[in-house]
């Protein structure tokens, strides 16, 4: 991910955070309650920021992830993190059906 550029020129020199944080855009609100999310999805627009990321600083490279790691812990992580670009919209969302409604395939096992 971060051999190339943005402009898909190869880096000189590559830099890897041990972690990249996710966080959603403030715009996002999903309902928690069961129904087909492919409505949430239709209601974002073009140029939605999805996530922002945040790489972690290097003070955290050899943390222990699996038991450093808790919900306490979330906010100080992000607040000592750099904010190295967002996963925006480009275009609206389509949704597709759940099913194959037109064709379906038959495999067969042969010996």
């Amino acid at each position: 991910m971060a051999a190339i550029d943005s402009h898909g020129i190869k880096s000189a020199e590559v830099v890897t955070p041990r972690q990249i944080f996710f966080v959603a855009g403030k715009t996002l609100n999903f309902s928690s309650e069961p129904h087909d999310v492919r409505k949430d999805f239709l209601a974002i627009p073009e140029g939605t920021v999805i996530y922002h990321l945040y790489a972690a600083p290097e003070k955290y490279q050899n943390l222990d992830y699996v038991n450093s790691y808790t919900n306490a812990n979330v906010g100080p992580f992000l607040s000592e993190s750099t904010h190295i670009g967002d996963i925006v919209t480009t275009s609206e969302f389509i949704a597709s059906e759940f099913v194959d409604d037109g064709i379906f395939f038959r495999h067969q096992l042969k010996y």
